[in-house]
């Protein structure tokens, strides 16, 4: 079942979203930032931004963090073969969750940050061409509602801390799903979170996303957008009129979210 509404979420965000340009245009800087001495850092930065991981609240995060990444490796095929390896076999004394476990930067008093997995596990994402997980917010939300819905599986719970169980967890549920890829894992992962949270920044163009807003507030003008929640979805994957604006797949998708 998963690995069909896998296929689905990456079709639904291939379709012209901004999701999808903006993951084109991380690939494209880390393309053209190869032979930069400056590459870890730029890169990060470009990430952070786009992903918006809060390294900005942290003194000198981004920048502790990139110089990690080059105490281990400035070579891109050696980095990213490191990567691969260790998510075949997660062990804590793998370099490359070392780097994912250390804490990054100071707070505001001196003292020091936590870690920084969130936007370390995105730059591995991009260095191994998709084939790293992402550690963030809607992947540990889309996960605990698929231990529910997939019971066959097993599924243990996740520790809110990244760490080797979440590792070993995410790599389980890729396997057992038959969905064997991680990008199109993390699709699956992204989408349901933000589907079943009701937050559909990126995932349409500008003029959908203003009249799906717009449709919302004329069905239901009680709506708080600052809730985070999908609880009217349900009511909109029955609308006609939102099937020819935010497309069948869409739609679909969002069936497999709430039935």
């Amino acid at each position: 079942m998963l690995n069909e509404y896998a296929n689905l979420a990456v079709k639904v965000l291939g379709e012209n979203t901004p999701y999808y340009k903006n993951k084109n245009i991380i690939k494209e800087i880390f393309a053209k930032t190869i032979e930069s001495e400056e590459k870890a850092i730029t890169r990060l930065v470009v990430i952070n931004s786009f992903y918006s991981t809060n390294m900005s609240k942290r003194s000198f995060g981004i920048e502790e963090v990139a110089k990690a990444i080059n105490d281990f490796s400035k070579n891109d095929n050696e980095l990213s073969q490191m990567a691969l390896d260790f998510i075949k076999d997660p062990k804590e004394e793998s370099k490359i969750f070392k780097i994912l476990d250390n804490r990054y930067g100071y707070r505001k008093d001196g003292e020091r940050f936590g870690k920084a997995s969130s936007l370390i596990s995105k730059y591995f994402y991009f260095l191994t061409d998709f084939q790293f997980p992402i550690y963030d917010r809607l992947v540990k939300i889309s996960y605990g509602k698929f231990q529910n819905r997939c019971p066959e599986y097993n599924l243990v719970d996740l520790d809110k801390q990244c760490n080797i169980q979440f590792f070993n967890s995410i790599k389980n549920l890729n396997y057992l799903s038959s969905i064997n890829d991680y990008n199109k894992l993390d699709n699956l992962l992204w989408l349901y979170g933000k589907v079943t949270t009701g937050n559909f920044s990126l995932i349409f163009p500008r003029e959908i996303y203003l009249e799906l807003i717009k449709f919302i507030i004329n069905n239901d003008s009680n709506k708080n957008f600052t809730d985070d929640d999908g609880s009217l979805l349900p009511s909109i994957y029955n609308s006609a009129e939102m099937t020819k604006l935010l497309g069948v797949d869409f739609m679909n998708f969002c069936k497999f979210c709430f039935t």
